[in-house]
């Protein structure tokens, strides 16, 4: 059985601690981002090395809960890491007419990412029931995008949407930072 260390060049890192660093950047510096005006540089670094650390994570994350047969969740979690990367690659919000649609074409993908990591019974219910709610307000986000009623950055539903996401990664890293009882049993 896997101990969940991998051996690099010159050193070896846990994975479930890459999963809780790149989890925890990504809201940490995305909400520092956010206290910038939007398009600063100060603000656009903060969201590219947010997204990096959500990209990061869900990767490894996935390949974590493969191992233990989990592939529908690891599968969201690389829905979700596609997201990001297509918000990062989709530059930066001061190119507001550019950045919408990639921004509204990466938070689609939200949806089926937090639905597939949070329906089946893997992590504990409270972050299930976060991660579902985190769904609601990208889908209207989605909707009223594809009616062409695409909101602002910084509408309601796309703070709510935000904060609740920022809830439920805050709950995957608490729960994926924390030992297997096979793994502690040995």
């Amino acid at each position: 059985m896997t101990t969940g260390i991998r051996k690099f060049a010159f050193f070896s890192i846990p994975e479930r601690s890459v999963i809780t660093i790149g989890l925890l950047t990504y809201v940490v510096l995305g909400m520092a981002g956010s206290a910038f005006d939007r398009g600063s540089s100060a603000q656009n670094i903060l969201y590219a090395v947010s997204g990096v650390g959500l990209v990061a994570a869900g990767v490894v994350a996935a390949m974590h809960l493969v191992r233990r047969n989990h592939t529908i969740v690891a599968s969201g979690f690389v829905i979700l890491a596609i997201a990001e990367a297509m918000l990062i690659v989709g530059g930066v919000p001061s190119a507001a007419t550019d950045y919408l649609a990639s921004f509204a074409g990466g938070v689609m993908y939200y949806i089926p990412g937090l639905l597939l990591i949070s329906l089946p019974s893997v992590m504990p219910l409270v972050v299930r029931a976060l991660g579902v709610l985190a769904a609601a307000p990208w889908a209207v986000f989605a909707f009223q995008n594809l009616t062409g009623k695409a909101p602002a950055f910084d509408a309601p539903v796309t703070v709510v949407g935000y904060i609740l996401l920022s809830l439920a990664v805050i709950g995957w890293a608490i729960s994926l930072a924390r030992p297997e009882e096979a793994e502690t049993s040995r």
